[in-house]
């Protein structure tokens, strides 16, 4: 009997070890319950640094380069810095200022100045 409790503690020990051991691995791979509020994002293949923003819109919108605008006569760089509209390249990270593309006036094939949406209301051309 003495040699059956002895073996049976022993079992014991060790069963309770590794569960302990699979409960730390698996509280340490699990997902977080919250999503971060800052993201960092950049391009390395363009040279375009990383910097944080926060929310996926901004997020995404970083990672596509677009320019925000922003009161003041100032535009967001793709480093995500504020910069003067007037500057040609950002003083941060050396990036052109490109101001965004200006909206076509008017339908290309007949030159109908209300067009507006995917096709032109006057002749049917593709916008």
């Amino acid at each position: 009997m003495i040699f059956h409790n002895i073996c049976f503690g022993i079992w014991n020990k060790q069963t309770k070890a590794k569960e302990a051991e699979e409960r730390n691995k698996r509280d340490y791979l699990r997902h977080a319950d919250v999503s971060p509020a800052y993201y960092r994002v950049g391009d390395p293949g363009a040279g375009v640094p990383a910097g944080m923003v926060s929310g996926p819109e901004e997020r995404a919108a970083m990672a596509a380069g677009e320019q925000q605008s922003t009161a003041g006569g100032k535009v967001k760089c793709k480093c995500g810095q504020e910069i003067d509209a007037s500057v040609r390249f950002c003083e941060h990270c050396g990036a052109k200022n490109e101001p965004p593309p200006a909206a076509p006036a008017g339908c290309p094939s007949c030159g109908f100045a209300g067009a507006k949406g995917k096709f032109c209301a006057e002749c049917g051309a593709k916008l």
